[in-house]
Protein backbone atom coordinates (compact mmCIF):
# COMPACT_ATOMS: atom_id res chain seq x y z
CA UNK A 1 0.00 0.00 0.00
CA UNK A 2 1.05 3.44 -0.62
CA UNK A 3 0.52 4.62 3.44
CA UNK A 4 2.59 2.32 5.39
CA UNK A 5 4.32 -0.73 3.31
CA UNK A 6 5.47 -3.11 5.41
CA UNK A 7 3.79 -2.05 8.97
CA UNK A 8 1.94 -3.41 10.68
CA UNK A 9 -1.21 -1.44 11.10
CA UNK A 10 -4.87 -1.13 12.05
CA UNK A 11 -7.86 -2.17 9.89
CA UNK A 12 -9.37 1.57 8.70
CA UNK A 13 -10.58 3.47 5.65
CA UNK A 14 -13.03 6.83 5.28
CA UNK A 15 -16.15 8.05 5.88
CA UNK A 16 -18.42 6.64 3.13
CA UNK A 17 -21.58 8.56 2.04
CA UNK A 18 -23.54 5.60 2.61
CA UNK A 19 -22.32 5.33 6.11
CA UNK A 20 -24.62 8.04 6.75
CA UNK A 21 -27.79 6.34 5.81
CA UNK A 22 -27.19 3.08 8.48
CA UNK A 23 -29.54 3.53 11.48
CA UNK A 24 -29.17 0.32 13.12
CA UNK A 25 -27.88 1.90 16.90
CA UNK A 26 -28.71 -0.25 20.00
CA UNK A 27 -28.59 3.32 22.30
CA UNK A 28 -28.44 6.67 20.57
CA UNK A 29 -27.76 7.99 23.93
CA UNK A 30 -24.57 5.75 25.03
CA UNK A 31 -23.55 7.11 21.47
CA UNK A 32 -23.72 10.82 22.01
CA UNK A 33 -21.43 10.00 25.03
CA UNK A 34 -19.14 8.13 22.88
CA UNK A 35 -18.76 10.77 21.11
CA UNK A 36 -17.88 13.05 23.60
CA UNK A 37 -14.44 10.74 23.83
CA UNK A 38 -13.48 12.71 20.38
CA UNK A 39 -15.16 15.76 21.18
CA UNK A 40 -17.81 15.33 18.35
CA UNK A 41 -21.45 15.30 18.30
CA UNK A 42 -24.15 12.89 17.59
CA UNK A 43 -24.38 12.81 13.73
CA UNK A 44 -20.36 12.77 13.74
CA UNK A 45 -20.25 9.71 16.11
CA UNK A 46 -22.81 7.94 14.26
CA UNK A 47 -20.56 8.46 11.26
CA UNK A 48 -17.33 7.29 12.90
CA UNK A 49 -18.55 4.54 14.59
CA UNK A 50 -20.34 2.66 11.33
CA UNK A 51 -17.08 3.53 9.26
CA UNK A 52 -15.46 1.69 11.78
CA UNK A 53 -17.33 -1.46 12.02
CA UNK A 54 -17.21 -1.58 8.49
CA UNK A 55 -14.06 -1.14 8.15
CA UNK A 56 -13.06 -3.71 10.47
CA UNK A 57 -15.88 -6.33 9.26
CA UNK A 58 -14.48 -5.76 5.63
CA UNK A 59 -10.72 -6.17 6.19
CA UNK A 60 -10.57 -8.71 8.91
CA UNK A 61 -13.84 -10.42 9.05
CA UNK A 62 -15.16 -9.67 12.59
CA UNK A 63 -18.69 -8.13 12.86
CA UNK A 64 -18.79 -5.72 16.14
CA UNK A 65 -21.94 -5.24 16.30
CA UNK A 66 -24.90 -7.07 19.00
CA UNK A 67 -27.70 -9.52 17.73
CA UNK A 68 -31.18 -7.67 18.12
CA UNK A 69 -32.72 -10.78 19.07
CA UNK A 70 -29.83 -11.55 22.20
CA UNK A 71 -28.34 -8.36 23.14
CA UNK A 72 -25.03 -10.63 22.38
CA UNK A 73 -22.23 -9.88 20.10
CA UNK A 74 -23.25 -11.34 16.68
CA UNK A 75 -21.53 -15.37 16.46
CA UNK A 76 -18.55 -15.76 13.27
CA UNK A 77 -21.11 -18.49 11.63
CA UNK A 78 -22.43 -17.24 8.44
CA UNK A 79 -20.73 -13.99 8.43
CA UNK A 80 -18.12 -14.65 5.54
CA UNK A 81 -20.95 -14.43 2.45
CA UNK A 82 -22.54 -11.08 4.16
CA UNK A 83 -18.39 -9.95 4.04
CA UNK A 84 -17.86 -10.75 0.60
CA UNK A 85 -21.46 -8.86 -0.71
CA UNK A 86 -20.03 -6.23 1.00
CA UNK A 87 -16.42 -6.51 -0.28
CA UNK A 88 -17.70 -6.74 -3.63
CA UNK A 89 -20.55 -4.13 -3.32
CA UNK A 90 -23.15 -6.21 -4.14
CA UNK A 91 -24.65 -5.44 -0.18
CA UNK A 92 -24.37 -2.00 1.65
CA UNK A 93 -23.23 -2.64 5.20
CA UNK A 94 -26.85 -1.49 6.18
CA UNK A 95 -27.90 -4.41 4.15
CA UNK A 96 -25.27 -6.79 6.35
CA UNK A 97 -26.82 -5.53 9.34
CA UNK A 98 -30.57 -5.91 8.48
CA UNK A 99 -29.78 -9.51 6.85
CA UNK A 100 -27.94 -10.26 10.59
CA UNK A 101 -30.24 -8.62 12.92
CA UNK A 102 -27.30 -6.56 14.07
CA UNK A 103 -27.41 -2.91 15.55
CA UNK A 104 -24.14 -1.17 16.17
CA UNK A 105 -23.68 -0.45 19.98
CA UNK A 106 -20.48 2.15 20.93
CA UNK A 107 -19.62 -0.25 23.92
CA UNK A 108 -17.85 -2.90 21.72
CA UNK A 109 -15.37 0.19 20.83
CA UNK A 110 -13.82 2.23 23.03
CA UNK A 111 -12.31 5.52 21.72
CA UNK A 112 -8.38 5.29 22.04
CA UNK A 113 -7.11 8.36 20.04
CA UNK A 114 -7.29 10.90 17.38
CA UNK A 115 -4.19 11.44 15.47
CA UNK A 116 -3.53 14.26 12.44
CA UNK A 117 -0.52 14.24 10.20
CA UNK A 118 2.02 17.20 10.24
CA UNK A 119 0.59 19.92 7.19
CA UNK A 120 4.23 19.14 5.52
CA UNK A 121 3.55 15.33 4.97
CA UNK A 122 2.24 14.92 1.33
CA UNK A 123 -0.34 12.46 2.72
CA UNK A 124 -3.16 13.87 5.33
CA UNK A 125 -5.06 12.36 7.31
CA UNK A 126 -6.94 12.88 10.67
CA UNK A 127 -7.62 9.39 11.90
CA UNK A 128 -9.59 7.87 14.97
CA UNK A 129 -8.25 5.20 16.78
CA UNK A 130 -10.81 1.99 18.60
CA UNK A 131 -9.72 -0.47 20.51
CA UNK A 132 -12.36 -3.53 20.59
CA UNK A 133 -12.13 -7.18 22.13
CA UNK A 134 -12.47 -9.84 19.61
CA UNK A 135 -16.50 -11.24 20.41
CA UNK A 136 -16.74 -14.92 21.35
CA UNK A 137 -17.02 -17.11 18.05
CA UNK A 138 -15.38 -14.76 15.87
CA UNK A 139 -11.98 -14.69 14.44
CA UNK A 140 -10.07 -11.90 12.06
CA UNK A 141 -8.95 -13.53 8.97
CA UNK A 142 -7.69 -12.10 5.59
CA UNK A 143 -10.56 -11.61 2.34
CA UNK A 144 -9.99 -7.90 1.46
CA UNK A 145 -6.80 -8.72 -0.52
CA UNK A 146 -5.94 -5.43 1.49
CA UNK A 147 -3.21 -7.18 3.74
CA UNK A 148 -0.26 -9.61 3.86
CA UNK A 149 -1.89 -11.48 7.15
CA UNK A 150 -4.25 -10.80 9.37
CA UNK A 151 -4.91 -11.00 13.49
CA UNK A 152 -6.15 -9.68 15.90
CA UNK A 153 -3.94 -8.62 18.74
CA UNK A 154 -4.09 -7.41 22.29
CA UNK A 155 -2.44 -4.61 23.22
CA UNK A 156 0.20 -6.02 24.72
CA UNK A 157 0.96 -8.29 21.62
CA UNK A 158 1.25 -4.88 19.70
CA UNK A 159 4.03 -2.98 21.63
CA UNK A 160 5.97 -6.42 21.61
CA UNK A 161 5.99 -5.89 18.21
CA UNK A 162 7.44 -2.32 18.15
Amino acid sequence: MAFAPRQTVFPGGSLDAADAHVRAFADCEELASWGKGFGCDLEHAAQLLVAAVREVFEESGVLLALDTRTGHPIPGAGLAACRQELVTKTRTFADVLEATGAVLSPALLYPWARWVTPEWSPRRYDTHFLVAALPTGQWATDGSGEAVSVAWRTSADGRADS
